[in-house]
């Protein structure tokens, strides 16, 4: 029976009718009979409805318990019932803040597990393919003669692997410290035509190679409030992703100040990003129609955290065939 469990309440209960027997005989032995009999009766009423209002009580407490086995069996959607005003109401409110926390918590936890399992697989997959490359062309150098200069060739395509490699663990390692927040980004003033510049530098020989122009417009004062490497890292990484996808034309940077922001536009005449692309750029390895085969999705996504990092806000707009227009925008 649910009064055997608690032994508190079997106290009581014990002491309850030892006073209403102890009441009930005293007033027999100094009042009359009669007056026994009404005080015992009115005892006993008095721990019938103690009896009652504990049954009732009990009863909400365990439904409160058996509601909490069910959370920690992974049941987060029971709905706990409504009681009256009082602690057992407040109970149920707390009972229901930290039920709803430990739901988000759970879905995010799964969500992460996914993304963890997801990022896993496409970084097995960008490694698997340059090492197997790299497999089949030492194999070959081993096992088969060969001139000089073909030996030579294939040495510098296994160089261009590695390199690839050493990138992409590089840039996988600034994107966990960033996502742990391991990275204290600096917050100084900057004036961005030097930054864009240095952004600038180690792509010129590329936009070189393609014939590429490069114009470098807007205010020569505008400034922002950042960090210089990381924004430079930023930078260079949007401003390479347009430079691999112009065929002709070139590219046009622009710098405006105003009141409330600073904003920097990276322009290209390319082959433009496909409207269904368009939301999913930002998302690491991701690659969309017109990505080249030798690119890894990682890029975009670093610079558009280390953006967001810095109270930053980028957007896109972009026409097939016409160009891609990257707007970065640093608030005061």
């Amino acid at each position: 029976m649910w009064i055997a469990r608690n032994r508190e309440l079997i106290r009581f209960f014990a002491l309850l009718v030892l006073i209403t027997a102890a009441a009930s005989g005293a007033a027999a032995f100094f009042v009359s009979a009669a007056a026994g009999i009404a005080v015992g009766g009115l005892g006993f009423i008095l721990l019938l409805l103690f009896f009652l209002f504990s049954y009732y009580r009990y009863g909400k407490l365990r439904q409160l318990a058996d509601y909490l086995r069910d959370i920690r069996q992974g049941q987060y959607r029971l709905a706990v019932q409504n009681y009256e005003e009082g602690e057992l109401s407040i109970l149920r409110s707390e009972i229901y803040k930290v039920t709803v926390l430990l739901e988000e918590q759970a879905k995010t936890l799964e969500k992460e597990k996914q993304q963890l399992a997801d990022s896993m697989s496409d970084i097995s997959h960008q490694l698997k393919t340059p090492l197997t490359s790299m497999l089949m062309m030492t194999d070959l150098l081993c096992e088969q003669p060969m001139d000089a200069a073909t030996g030579k060739t294939f040495l510098l395509q296994i160089r261009e692997q590695l390199e690839r490699m050493q990138w992409l663990v590089s840039s996988l390692l600034k994107l966990a410290k960033l996502d742990a927040g391991a990275v204290t980004l600096k917050r100084e003033p900057l004036t961005v035509f030097p930054l864009i510049h240095k952004a600038v530098a180690p792509l010129l020989v590329m936009m070189e190679d393609k014939g590429l122009s490069l114009e470098i417009l807007g205010q020569d004062d505008a400034w922002i409030v950042a960090d210089d490497h990381w924004t430079i890292e930023a930078l260079t990484n949007i401003i390479k992703n347009c430079i691999e996808h112009t065929k002709v034309g070139g590219l046009k940077i622009r710098a405006v100040q105003t009141n409330l922001y600073t904003q920097i536009q990276i322009e290209d005449t390319g082959e433009g990003i496909a409207k269904a692309d368009l939301p999913h750029i930002f998302k690491r390895f991701y690659k969309g129609k017109n990505a080249d085969e030798n690119s890894v999705g990682i890029g975009l996504a670093m610079a558009y955290s280390i953006i967001r990092e810095q109270m930053g806000d980028i957007a896109v707009v972009s026409q097939e065939g016409r160009g891609t227009q990257f707007t970065i925008r640093f608030y005061r």
